[in-house]
């Protein structure tokens, strides 16, 4: 996907560059979470089938903007073999685009705390879901363009940019019945912000377009989440000789 070098409106425009060479600037953060912007939550285990959301959201922005874009690539974890039915959301996929929901703008409950990054303003948006066969990863994109502008943002606020909502209405765990339910929702799942994926230009970063029409990557903050269809593993607690020692003391 190309870097949002828009100048005039008009989807045409909206991915048009945004191809390396980004010029300095104030630098600000996205994440990727889940359930919420904040706080970040890397791992969320899964609770059946049912809604489950992915925030997209940005902190550290001080200067004034008018458009920005983001991929999110996920894939099986640990990799290897397609995607499952479950999880597929894209035109040709079990669960189809009706499924799934890609929002540019905060909801009420949302807005009190993560305001949507393009404010109020009149916008145009580029939505995509698609997945590549070749390197078993599906793909969303969003790409927005506000052309008024930004004047000013708050560093200390922290701003959604997108939000992914998967509805799993027809998922279950194992194999799935054609034309009825999406197999697989067993499967772990993990979600990257980046772009790699067939015929697209790297690296593709993040990025957003400030008041000049200039091209800037925002900075990687938490950009890589899981979805543990079968349980998230529980880190092992670390241990001392003297807590070890102080267990045979009680």
């Amino acid at each position: 996907m190309g870097k949002l070098g828009m100048r005039r409106v008009g989807t045409a425009v909206l991915l048009a560059t945004l191809v390396g060479g980004a010029s300095p600037a104030p630098a600000a953060t996205i994440d990727l979470s889940w359930d919420a912007c904040s706080p970040l939550v890397a791992a969320r285990n899964s609770s059946g089938p049912g809604q489950y959301s992915l925030f997209v959201s940005a902190t550290g922005q001080s200067q004034g903007h008018r458009g920005y874009q983001f991929n999110v690539l996920y894939r099986v974890d640990p990799p290897g073999g397609a995607v499952p039915d479950a999880w597929r959301f894209d035109l040709a996929g079990c669960q189809t685009l009706g499924l799934i929901t890609i929002r540019h703008t905060a909801t009420t409950n949302v807005a009190k705390t993560c305001p949507s990054f393009q404010g109020n303003l009149p916008s145009i948006q580029i939505r995509d879901v698609s997945y590549d066969l070749f390197t078993s990863r599906a793909r969303v994109v969003l790409a927005n363009q506000y052309s008024a502008g930004i004047a000013t943002a708050n560093p200390a606020t922290r701003y959604l940019l997108g939000e992914i909502r998967f509805e799993h209405v027809f998922s279950v765990s194992g194999l799935g019945t054609p034309g009825e339910t999406c197999g697989g929702f067993e499967k772990n799942m993990e979600f990257r912000l980046r772009s790699d994926f067939i015929g697209t230009p790297a690296p593709g970063y993040p990025s957003w377009l400030d008041l000049d029409g200039v091209t800037h990557d925002f900075e990687l903050g938490q950009s890589v989440v899981t979805f543990c269809g079968d349980g998230c593993p529980v880190p092992a607690a670390s241990a001392t000789w003297g807590g070890i020692k102080g267990q045979y003391r009680r």
